[in-house]
């Protein structure tokens, strides 16, 4: 089996798949309405081009496939009913996960997919929702991981300024240029944010950061400061 992005002379093939395990597993849950709407958007040309589309292949057939939206969401995620069961559909997703950049991926979620999202971690963000007779639950997934990649930073500085020890990390939404996690140590639970090295270097950033963000919260932040020899 091959994962990779799709080709052009695939694409049909893979509307195709997507249509036939829809109406296998989530048509059922939908109006007449909903299925109509979900007929119409994989067949339209703006839906698709907007798309970042990978594909699972094996013997020269679509088997699998998961279509992105600006990297960070989910718009289709379908495998082929015969091979499900097999690790593809996790496959597709952490080819995904390796190019996003944000650290989380938003889906909304069919009501017989948000089973499987949550088991693999994503948690639903609203109630469930109707547009135009489409049924979804918005829901959240952080990639982990991205996450632990910081784990050993969080830790050292945990230790460093006398927080206790790490129990668990998780990665908080809202930040556009820097990393907010929520870190439990045996000592409470703290909002720690991870300053990005690219946005620091910058010859105002320090100071900015000092009267938008410390000045406000009383921390230790003499190491925060970028270094001048």
């Amino acid at each position: 089996m091959e994962i990779r992005k799709i080709k052009p002379e695939e694409l049909q093939e893979t509307i195709e798949l997507a249509w036939r395990v829809f109406l296998k597993f989530e048509a059922p849950d939908y109006s007449e309405e909903g299925i109509e709407e979900f007929r119409k958007s994989i067949n339209d040309p703006e839906f698709i081009n907007r798309l970042e589309i990978y594909v699972a292949i094996e013997d020269n057939n679509v088997i699998g496939m998961i279509a992105t939206r600006d990297m960070n969401h989910i718009a289709m995620y379908f495998v082929d009913e015969k091979y499900q069961g097999k690790g593809i559909g996790r496959s597709l997703y952490n080819t995904v996960c390796e190019l996003n950049t944000d650290n989380y991926f938003t889906v909304n979620a069919s009501p017989y997919a948000k089973e499987i999202y949550e088991h693999m971690g994503f948690v639903c963000a609203q109630d469930m929702q109707e547009v135009n007779g489409i049924k979804f639950y918005p829901m959240k997934g952080i990639i982990k991981n991205k996450v632990l990649k910081e784990e050993s930073l969080l830790k050292k500085f945990c230790e460093e300024h006398n927080l206790g020890s790490l129990i668990s990390i998780s990665q908080l939404t809202g930040g556009l240029m820097h990393k907010m996690f929520k870190v439990e140590t045996d000592k409470g639970i703290y909002a720690i944010k991870v300053l990005n090295p690219e946005v620091m270097s910058r010859e105002e950033a320090y100071n900015n950061f000092v009267i938008s963000e410390i000045s406000f919260v009383p921390l230790i932040v003499a190491k925060l400061k970028p270094s001048t020899t």
